[in-house]
């Protein structure tokens, strides 16, 4: 699940300034993502919980390959 790989905004840049732009690796931004959800039958915690699970699929990827995201569902058991 590579961030790295998917659209960037270099279009959109390009577009913005009205003129293509070279942006330098060094001058590029990397992102991790951790994703989770829960649903209402988890109760008064539930929004908790998803916070917590998202963070910990976050801490995943950090301690893992950063620039990518993750599902928590994915992978809970790794954990």
């Amino acid at each position: 699940n590579t961030i790295k790989n998917e659209a960037s905004f270099q279009g959109l840049v390009e577009q913005t300034v009205g003129h293509s732009v070279d942006i330098s690796e060094s001058n590029r931004v990397s992102c991790s993502i951790g994703i989770a959800c829960v649903n209402q039958a988890e109760g008064a915690n539930s929004f908790e919980n998803a916070l917590k699970r998202a963070d910990d699929a976050l801490y995943y990827i950090k301690r893992t390959n950063k620039g990518r995201y993750e599902i928590w569902d994915n992978i809970k058991d790794l954990l």
